[in-house]
Order: C-alpha cells, then structure tokens, then sequence
C-alpha cells in the first residue's frame, strides 16, 4: 500500500508539472495581443484625412502626391498600423514609453515640429523654400537617452523613402 501511494504521488507530481510547463509555455491570446500592439508592424501617414503614404512590409508606398506650397504648414497624422493593415488603437501604444521622432534631409525645404498638446503621433510640416527633401518617421521606446527604434520608414538616403516636394 504504501508503495503504491508513493507511484501515485509521483505520477501525479509529473502530471502537474507537465500539465504546468504545458500552461506557462502556452501563448496566451488576451496577453499576447496587448503586446502585439506595442510594436507596430507599419504606419499611414495622413493630411486632413486622406491617405498619403502607406509603410507595411517593408514597402513605402504613395497613395496620393501631395504637393507642399512655400510658406504654408501642414498637420500630419501617422496612424501606426498591424501586421494586417488594421489601426492600432492609440490606447494600446503608452505615450510616455513612446514617442515619434525623425530625420530630414533637406532642413533648408521642410522642417517639423510638434506643439505641446498635439496628438502624440502627429506632427506640423513647415515647407521652407522650393525643392525637394526625405523625411525619415520612427517609433521610439524609451526615454530620452536611451531610446531606440522599434519602426523606422526608409531612412532618408533610400531611394524609396518618404519625398515631399515643395513649390
């Protein structure tokens, strides 16, 4: 008898161990999607609505040409976008944790700013003088010093990365 209860506490010490490697190991779906949300996998980039260029998979992609008028600012809106192309809800992205930065190549043709109290994924576009110029958009984690990017657009010498021209 008593060799029996010690098979059976084994057996069932195995079995709970199994059973809870099985259930620690698991992806756990309503986990799993808060993290998801944290990194997007790409971004649109929007003027008063409409659709300007699309960032997914690695592809940068012009849906409309908007061409920049000297002197006058413009207000952008970068949606941060999944895997599927769906928006992510901006209460899943921490704005403490997250930031938007860039680069530009040309800071005599455009220069960015953002106001204190702007959207935190939105930002105003000043068109300087004629010409042309890339702009590189990127997700930052982190804070000040020690920040880095977890999504960049094509950075600003890439012949494929975001162009805006001014006339």
């Amino acid at each position: 008898m008593n060799n029996l209860c010690s098979s059976y506490t084994r057996f069932t010490t195995i079995i709970g161990i199994i059973t809870f490697l099985t259930l620690a190991g698991c992806d756990n779906p309503a986990r799993s999607d808060e993290h998801e949300h944290d990194h997007p996998d790409g971004l649109y980039l929007k003027y008063e609505g409409d659709l300007i260029f699309e960032y997914s998979g690695a592809t940068l992609i012009e849906r409309k040409h908007l061409l920049l008028q000297t002197g006058k600012e413009y207000r952008f809106e970068v949606v941060w976008i999944d895997e599927h192309g769906d928006p992510i809800s901006k209460n899943h992205i921490d704005g403490e944790d997250h930031f938007l930065e860039w680069d530009i190549e040309n800071e005599a043709v455009l220069e960015i700013q953002q106001q204190k109290g702007d959207v935190l994924f939105s930002f105003q576009l000043q068109a300087l003088s004629k010409g042309n110029s890339n702009i590189q958009l990127k997700f930052m984690h982190g804070h000040e010093g020690h920040a880095h990017s977890h999504l960049a657009t094509p950075s600003i010498e890439a012949n494929d990365a975001i162009t805006f021209e001014v006339e």
